[in-house]
């Protein structure tokens, strides 16, 4: 019995050894896919996990944003002396941020259209927009997809797909 306990106390604090950073990433649009437990990936390697997805109402212009909670194994991430970064530390972020650190939504797999939280460093990175309160856990800026973007200009395609319809029918009724 007392193997047994101290096997499960091994096991089970194995969690509570590795060190963890919390990060938040603000996305503007629908975050559909994303669930609590989706990965957090730096260019496909797995570092961590979504801790919590929430919604932030704007009182003064009723705009939303969705602040994703993110828990990174800080052990994963090393500087080039094999040194872990304490991604905790605000001034550490930072830095990675001015060299262009930035989220994003992906894609896990097609079949079941699931979402991950990508984390990569852009070297044409727009200047970030940092959208939270202060006084939380270090924000990372979010950029958008390819993706994201292609979904945001289907509503357009589709307007100007029912204009078209429109005038093809006017013209066909006027060749009666």
């Amino acid at each position: 019995l007392i193997l047994i306990a101290v096997a499960i106390i091994v096991v089970g604090s194995r969690g509570l050894l590795t060190r963890k950073s919390r990060l938040v990433l603000y996305f503007p649009g629908s975050v559909n896919g994303l669930l609590v437990g989706s990965p957090v990936k730096y260019r496909g390697v797995t570092i961590g996990s979504v801790s919590s997805i929430r919604i932030s109402l704007s009182n003064a212009d009723s705009r939303a944003s969705i602040p994703v909670t993110v828990e990174v194994d800080d052990s994963l991430i090393a500087d080039t002396t094999g040194s872990p970064l304490d991604l905790s530390n605000p001034k550490q972020v930072s830095v990675m941020i001015d060299r262009g650190l930035r989220g994003s939504l992906e894609i896990e797999s097609l079949l079941t259209a699931m979402l991950y939280v990508g984390l990569d460093t852009y070297s044409n990175a727009p200047p970030p927009v940092l959208v939270g309160p202060r006084g939380g856990p270090p924000e990372i800026p979010t950029v958008q997809t390819g993706l994201q973007k292609l979904a945001g200009s289907l509503p357009k395609v589709e307007r100007i797909l029912d204009r078209v319809e429109s005038v093809a029918g006017e013209m066909e009724a006027l060749l009666k």
